[in-house]
Formats: structure tokens, sequence, C-alpha cells
């Protein structure tokens, strides 16, 4: 404390330039701020949708996730030389599934 008053004398005689802060004071205003700005509804929805975007954007895209799955499905990631004997494709399996469940996949 004693320190404190010196290093304020020797700097700003009148006002005073350091202030006596408690590191509980100081935690709380940085979790006041964290919560009053990062933790409302809109600011973690944006966080979860920037989150969830590219996993939506990777789900929706049904060729690619076929393919892979094939791929793992048929060993063909493991051993690529049964890839030939192998002939599903998605534009087949997609076509034969919208079928098989009574859905019009040209409606989709």
């Amino acid at each position: 404390m004693n320190a404190w008053r010196a290093m304020n004398r020797a700097l700003a005689p009148i006002n005073g330039t350091l202030w006596l802060i408690s590191a509980e004071w100081f935690l709380l205003e940085v979790w006041k701020g964290y919560f009053n700005t990062y933790t409302t509804e809109p600011a973690i929805a944006a966080r979860v949708e920037r989150q969830l975007a590219p996993m939506r954007a990777k789900l929706a895209d049904r060729k690619s996730a076929f393919d892979s799955g094939c791929r793992t499905f048929f060993f063909i990631d493991k051993h690529p030389e049964l890839a030939e004997r192998f002939v599903m494709n998605f534009e087949r399996c997609y076509e034969e599934a919208t079928i098989a469940w009574g859905i019009n996949h040209e409606l989709l």
C-alpha cells in the first residue's frame, strides 16, 4: 500500500495515476464483459451457427456421404483394387431408394 501511494505521488501528485484494484474485482469485470458480450442469445446463436454450418453442408452433400460410406463399407479405402468389383453408385442407389420409399425423386 505504501509503494502504491509513493508511486502515485511521484507520477501524478494531484489526481493519482495508479488505482488499487483487487484481483477479485478484476476477474469480476472480465467475466461480466464475457457474459454480456458472448453469452447473449444472439451471440450464442451466431457461435453455434458458425460451428454447425460446415457440418450442415457436409451432411447435405448426399453424394459425398454416399461415396465415402461405400468406400468404407466395401473396404475400398483400405484396398483400392476392390473398387472394380463393386458397381454401386450414388445415382442408382438414390433412385432405387426413393422409388422404394414412394418418393418422386424428380421433385427433390
